[in-house]
């Protein structure tokens, strides 16, 4: 007999959330993940003016300053609580998974670990993403033994944030690695978004799965998988002022040629936003997403091909980006 696939449906959901509560609560409380913009949106950062293959290039960044927060403190010496309140989160989402499969879940570690076949299947969307989900093993597979270091022993140190820590199981002690506080904010951001995705309070769209990898592979010293070779992803929003009487209304793959070469040791995507100018004003506006850009090998030239794309003009147009360049006056 076939065994069912879980569904994970509403009532396993919620089973979920009740079971991670407190270590949700802990993680979220130390690293206030949930409640900042992890994907930030800026005005746009590449602005080609009208008539001009030369692009400005701006660059946006966003600060969060709270003065007299506990949190760094709190950070410079909980890094073994931090590391064990991730690990657990991660353990109750595995327990999650294989009581959804059928499996009678063990307390041993050993057992869970066992349990953990090509058999067993997780839900969407990690189900779907192998990498994602070998790599959800790995780390339990890898940390494991130095969750048990922490618990059980005292080879390890916690120096300004930096986790030291070496596996004790079995009375052997081994080398010591080193977690620093950024990658320990990392893995506590990758284990809580795979709970986010899970119950569908995230989606994890192009971008998202991106930085997704990124973050896996910056991680592979915790998950002790390959790296993948995912650079760090960046999506821009890239302006396009053009004369609404040209013949080529915008080039798409002109157009990503000259963004890529900005972004060269980046992972960049981009949409664009394109602006038709007439008389010294902007007429129409139109938006075109990266899954359009991304994808198409061609010139637009005609304002019907853009009727579905557009969108209200910005309020934010500056004069010298609509002026005609004075060497084709």
């Amino acid at each position: 007999m076939v065994p069912l696939k879980p569904s994970f449906d509403s009532s396993a959901l919620s089973d979920l959330k009740e079971r991670i509560q407190y270590e949700d609560w802990l993680l979220e409380a130390a690293y206030s993940i949930a409640s900042q913009d992890l994907f930030p949106t800026y005005p746009d950062g590449v602005i080609f003016a009208l008539n001009n293959p030369i692009p400005h290039h701006r660059v946006y960044a966003s600060v969060n300053c709270i003065i007299g927060d506990w949190r760094p403190k709190f950070l410079q010496v909980g890094a073994p609580l931090i590391f064990v309140s991730i690990f657990k989160l991660l353990d109750m989402f595995i327990e999650w998974v294989l009581s959804n499969n059928g499996k009678k879940v063990s307390y041993r570690f050993k057992d869970k670990l066992n349990s953990l076949d090509v058999s067993i299947v997780f839900p969407e969307p990690i189900e779907s993403n192998a990498w994602l989900k070998e790599r959800l093993v790995g780390f339990y597979r890898t940390l494991e033994p130095l969750r048990g270091t922490i618990i059980h022993d005292r080879y390890f140190t916690s120096t300004d944030g930096t986790l030291s820590i070496s596996s004790s199981k079995q009375g052997t002690v081994g080398q010591p690695l080193n977690i620093s506080r950024d990658q320990l904010r990392r893995f506590a951001k990758t284990i809580i978004s795979v709970i986010r995705y899970v119950d569908r309070t995230w989606h994890l769209d192009d971008l998202k799965k991106r930085a997704f990898k990124h973050d896996l592979d910056e991680l592979q010293m915790l998950h002790g998988l390959g790296t993948m070779g995912q650079k760090h992803p960046t999506h821009v929003g890239v302006r396009v002022y053009s004369d609404a009487r040209n013949a080529v209304l915008v080039d798409i793959p002109l157009l990503r040629n000259s963004v890529f070469g900005l972004y060269q040791n980046q992972d960049c995507s981009f949409d664009i936003r394109l602006l038709l100018v007439d008389d010294g004003k902007v007429v129409e506006a139109y938006h075109l997403p990266w899954s359009i850009v991304s994808e198409t090998e061609k010139s637009f030239r005609y304002v019907d091909e853009l009727q579905q794309y557009e969108i209200p003009i910005p309020d934010d147009i500056e004069p010298e980006h609509i002026q005609i360049p004075v060497s084709n006056m």
